[in-house]
């Protein structure tokens, strides 16, 4: 249970920094937004 609970800590932790830097460069590229977009609906 421990494990798991750790687990998701470290998920969480990883979205919330992937979430960050997705935040930073949202204004900045335009292309780099577009291509996210069309690997996230493979």
């Amino acid at each position: 249970m421990v494990i798991f609970f750790s687990m998701v800590c470290t998920l969480c932790i990883n979205i919330y920094q992937v979430w960050h830097c997705i935040k930073r460069l949202y204004g900045t590229s335009i292309n780099w937004r577009w291509n996210l977009r069309h690997v996230i609906s493979k």
